[in-house]
């Protein structure tokens, strides 16, 4: 507000000691050394972490407010993929189940990794059969460069298509070293007068 103000009210309050007003940085100017706010992480990851101590009101907001889509009840490959990768389609989708990564949303990109891989591993096989050339009549062989050039952008292509899937998907090492996943639950270990308990109720239970 104190920009907009006038020439002579800026003289009034020099005048009566007022000083000038903290002029303070834009928000999106960020000062040396502070770090952004990292990705929001999901309820589970930081109460498996133990770094979030929240009421049970809040946990439930918090968690209200969380997209979860649920598991695919049945692993139903896109109808448009050949036999051969639906069986992929499958195998892939009961690895990614298991591990609680697919949702029946996902199905599409799945199906895109695999006609992308399908078409990555076909350009490969033509970059290849280029690269040993045409054999010339006295035995030699030539290399014709421009559809070599041409084949090697082809399966670049495919395969920043590919990886750009796998990646979306979980499917590539520095892919899952990014996921943000809740640790696993794990019962304390018991220790000898715990187990002496645990042991003696179940003698009794079965008197």
């Amino acid at each position: 507000m104190w920009q907009s103000w006038t020439p002579a009210m800026r003289r009034e309050l020099r005048i009566a000691g007022g000083g000038w007003p903290e002029r303070r940085p834009p928000p999106h100017k960020q000062k040396r050394g502070e770090r952004m706010p990292g990705p929001r992480q999901s309820l589970e990851v930081l109460e498996g972490k133990g770094r979030k101590h929240l009421s049970r009101s809040e946990r439930a907001q918090r968690a209200a407010g969380e997209v979860r889509p649920a598991p695919p009840k049945q692993l139903r490959a896109p109808e448009y993929l050949t036999a051969e990768l639906k069986e992929q389609f499958r195998a892939l989708a009961r690895q990614l189940k298991e591990l609680g990564l697919l949702s029946s949303l996902d199905y599409d990109t799945l199906a895109r990794y695999l006609l992308a891989r399908q078409s990555y591993l076909a350009a490969t096989q033509e970059v290849i059969a280029l690269q040993r050339g045409a054999e010339r009549a006295d035995g030699s062989r030539v290399i014709d460069t421009e559809a070599l050039d041409v084949a090697t952008r082809i399966q670049d292509r495919f395969f920043k298509q590919c990886r750009g899937c796998a990646n979306d998907m979980g499917l590539t090492v520095t892919s899952r070293c990014r996921l943000v996943l809740p640790e696993s639950a794990r019962p304390p270990e018991e220790n000898a007068f715990e187990r002496l308990m645990r042991e003696k109720r179940e003698r009794m239970q079965r008197a």
